[in-house]
């Protein structure tokens, strides 16, 4: 059995497709699970709750961790 993570976002569910530290932050890269083309980059805090990455160059940074 395969145990996948999801995050319900907007009556949605974003399954979790990769995981990745950086600068001492989790991310993770999301998925609707209806709408492949519907991703997203989210920070991991506290106690596994999402938020919102606080710029843009903090997202091209951390994009280019996925793509790698």
């Amino acid at each position: 059995m395969i145990s996948v993570g999801y995050y319900p976002i907007d009556n949605k569910i974003y399954l979790v497709l990769n995981r990745k530290v950086y600068q001492g932050n989790t991310y993770v890269f999301l998925a609707n699970e209806m709408d492949s083309a519907d991703v997203m980059v989210r920070k991991l805090v506290d106690d596994n709750t999402l938020k919102m990455l606080d710029s843009k160059e903090e997202l091209m940074n951390v994009l280019a961790l996925f793509i790698k």
